[in-house]
């Protein structure tokens, strides 16, 4: 890992005498967040991940380090460009590539960090797996499917009023 990335020769005091070290609490955060962390080059290589990105992705330590982005996020090139630099979306849904090829539906928080000559030097990627959310969206919609089947082949009229009253349906 590139140790420029997280240095800082900043302490703070904090409540209670406590002080704060950036060099070892940035790395503690970057190495013991659950989230994925990429750290990618203006130029879409990966410079490193944390651990839980190796581990997520089935990758060893070190292994992605190098690596061109498009190894493991699906979108053509001039999509991210467009979607990371141009439009600096912040936060989408997409999908990352394991190791295997098999695929891994995430949100993910990009933004560009600059340096002190305020020019971008790095993207920091966040990536959450969300396979758990999408696999209960899928099991709402097969569930609301099932209603509205029920509810469209009852003979009986049906009201039916939730507590917004937004939400009203009726056959």
């Amino acid at each position: 890992m590139d140790e420029k990335l997280f240095s800082s020769d900043v302490n703070l005091q904090l409540n209670a005498g406590r002080t704060w070290n950036a060099d070892l609490d940035y790395r503690a955060l970057f190495e013991q967040t659950g989230d994925c962390v990429f750290i990618i080059s203006m130029d879409f290589r990966i410079l490193t991940v944390n651990p839980q990105a190796s581990r997520l992705l089935a990758y060893s330590d070190g292994d992605l380090d190098g690596r061109n982005l498009d190894d493991v996020l699906v979108m053509g090139e001039s999509a991210r460009r467009e979607m990371l630099l141009v439009r600096r979306v912040n936060v989408f849904e997409h999908t990352l590539r394991k190791k295997d090829g098999s695929l891994l539906p995430v949100e993910i928080s990009a933004s560009v960090v600059h340096n002190a000559e305020q020019k971008p030097a790095y993207i920091q990627l966040i990536a959450r797996d969300i396979t758990e959310r999408k696999q209960i969206e899928r099991q709402l919609q097969i569930q609301n499917a099932l209603l509205q089947a029920q509810l469209d082949a009852s003979p009986d009229g049906i009201l039916a009023i939730a507590a917004r009253a937004d939400q009203t349906q009726w056959t």
